[in-house]
């Protein structure tokens, strides 16, 4: 089965690509002003923007019917995440806003 550029290219948003994009590169000048020249965090962060452009366009080839069905048990999920902050995250600061897994 071959599919032709132009299909692939009428299924991507380019307007939310463009934003996305706009936005990452504000927030990477800011993190490379802010941190060089003593920490990596600039290329973590690059490498985290390749990988969610990656997934972004990749979950715009799911049919639109995959979300409807998956609607429920994709909000069920983050209830759950939710109430295992309350449980298990340590109060960094008065907070409870994330749960450590390995360096993250």
């Amino acid at each position: 089965m071959r599919v032709s550029a132009s299909k692939i290219m009428s299924k991507i948003d380019f307007w939310m690509m463009g934003a996305v994009l706009g936005l990452s590169s504000f927030g990477l000048i800011i993190i490379r002003s802010l941190t060089w020249p003593q920490d990596d965090r600039f290329v973590r962060q690059f490498a985290f923007l390749g990988i969610g452009l990656a997934v972004f366009i990749a979950v715009q080839f799911l049919d639109i019917n995959f979300w409807r069905n998956a609607s429920l048990i994709l909000y069920a999920i983050a209830i759950l995440v939710l109430l295992a902050l309350i449980l298990f995250a340590q109060s960094t600061r008065g907070t409870r806003g994330w749960i450590m897994f390995g360096t993250f």
